[in-house]
């Protein structure tokens, strides 16, 4: 039996030949397109996970230097605070009173006529 494909004659005339000429140029204009396209969109993935990740890397040391920064800081200040006890010791150094009083205390020195009396409970060392 026939189907309905088979029944209807195919037209063999230029008009005929150059649409099938036309419709395959188009097909292959497509799939190129297509071709292009995809490639385009690989392309442009692999770029955009490209730019991410140095996002992403960046971003991490960034946090890292942060950190480091802040600890730093905290350091200085300590060194600051370091520091100026140490001047203020200086100045008291360069004071006889406060001089007399350390070696008094720290040395058990005492002055002509001084008597030292030192308790076994007390340390002020």
């Amino acid at each position: 039996m026939r189907t309905a494909k088979d029944r209807v004659t195919q037209l063999h005339s230029d008009y005929v030949a150059s649409r099938e000429v036309y419709e395959k140029w188009r097909r292959k204009r497509r799939k190129g397109l297509i071709r292009r396209l995809v490639a385009f969109f690989v392309l442009f993935g692999l770029v955009t996970a490209a730019m991410v990740n140095v996002l992403q890397s960046q971003y991490a040391r960034l946090h890292e230097m942060n950190d480091q920064k802040a600890e730093v800081e905290k350091r200085l200040s300590d060194v600051k605070d370091e520091q100026k006890a140490l001047r203020r010791e200086i100045q008291l150094l360069h004071n006889d009173d406060y001089l007399g009083k350390l070696i008094r205390r720290d040395y058990y020195m005492s002055k002509n006529g001084e008597i030292i009396f030192a308790s076994p409970g007390s340390d002020q060392h």
